[in-house]
């Protein structure tokens, strides 16, 4: 299982995670002020059917596309080398 923390500053207000593990891929992001709350997304790699990968001059976006749904997991704010090991 593999987390990966998103590093920009709004993030540390709004933290997101990505969790990949050898069943699905997770994201998980925390409200701000009521960090107990906690919005779950995630997408079985049966039905994964791209990963994109957007870079910018320190950060990227990270798109995870399924094959049943319209609603993408995206996380944007990934450090460059972060993204492309994920």
């Amino acid at each position: 299982m593999r987390k990966y923390r998103v590093s920009r500053f709004k993030q540390l207000i709004f933290p997101q995670e990505l969790i990949i593990d050898k069943y699905h891929v997770l994201s998980r992001k925390r409200h701000f002020p009521a960090f107990w709350r906690v919005t779950e997304e995630s997408i079985p790699l049966s039905k994964l059917a791209s990963i994109q990968v957007h870079r910018g001059l320190f950060f990227s976006k990270l798109i995870v596309e399924n094959s049943g749904g319209p609603y993408p997991i995206i996380v944007d704010g990934l450090w460059n080398r972060t993204a492309g090991e994920a």
